[in-house]
């Protein structure tokens, strides 16, 4: 399932779930494919926002939509200091690297 704080206009959270599961899952295809290891995060960079995708574990995934000025870095770092109540809440231990 996706939870998310807040969706475009014309998009519905089924749709929005979809197109996250599609992203995750080429994301995987493609570390997979080139030997890159496991896949830590996604990013899909639009004109008007970048959609960055944190795996957290094998079962949850963190999206986050970003406005094209920020950056990535600090956001990743900013999500690796802050996340620790909501992996405690989904009994996950430790970010994935």
């Amino acid at each position: 399932g996706l939870a998310r704080g807040s969706f475009p206009q014309l998009a519905t959270e089924d749709r929005i779930s979809a197109m996250s599961a599609a992203m995750l899952s080429l994301g995987e295809r493609i570390c997979g494919e080139l030997g890159s290891g496991e896949m830590r995060y996604l990013l899909i960079a639009g004109a008007k926002t970048l959609q960055l995708l944190i795996v957290l574990s094998e079962d949850y995934v963190l999206e986050l939509e970003l406005r094209p000025n920020v950056s990535v870095d600090a956001v990743l770092n900013a999500v690796k200091e802050s996340i620790g109540p909501l992996l405690q809440a989904l009994r996950i231990e430790t970010l994935t690297p």
